[in-house]
């Protein structure tokens, strides 16, 4: 499944699409590539 992530960076927001099994793998990868991020939120997208 697609999931879009918001994520911030100090006081920039922005979103990137990770592929996932489940909300909470989206946000395990989303972290791991984005290590100084903090997870907004994960919402589940259509293609």
């Amino acid at each position: 499944m697609r999931f879009i992530v918001s994520m911030k960076i100090k006081e920039n927001k922005y979103e990137e699409i990770f592929i996932a099994d489940n909300k909470i793998d989206a946000k395990r990868i989303a972290k791991r590539s984005n290590p100084n991020s903090e997870i907004l939120s994960a919402l589940w997208t259509y293609k």
